[in-house]
């Protein structure tokens, strides 16, 4: 029998409030294993100071948008992972940004379980 890595997903947002939630519908599934991250300390990166890149990166966009998904952009292709980017619905500002940092998947608050998965 040979054993399956578990999917790595790493929850990016700036409010545990937000990421929380997801995060516990998320971890109900046994085939992934869900890290969360709380950025406060002024990075826009989403993934700066990882040492692993997660296979999924779901990232919560909050009022500073436009910088955390430049500094998706900014990175070279082979340092992103598959993105699902979380915001508001109808702003095409936002959703042509997410296309040009290469978000593969974009999802309108509020999320639902069953978008998630």
């Amino acid at each position: 029998m040979t054993a399956f890595a578990k999917t790595q997903i790493q929850l990016v947002g700036r409010s545990p409030q937000e990421v929380a939630p997801l995060a516990s519908v998320l971890m109900q599934d046994p085939d992934i294993h869900v890290s969360t991250r709380i950025v406060n300390n002024g990075h826009t990166d989403p993934l700066h100071g990882l040492n692993t890149l997660p296979d999924i990166l779901i990232l919560w966009l909050s009022a500073q948008w436009p910088d955390e998904l430049q500094a998706l952009a900014n990175r070279p292709l082979a340092l992103r992972p598959a993105t699902i980017a979380i915001g508001p619905k109808d702003d095409p500002d936002i959703l042509r940004q997410a296309m040009r940092s290469g978000v593969r998947d974009f999802l309108n608050r509020p999320v639902t379980p069953q978008e998630l998965q």
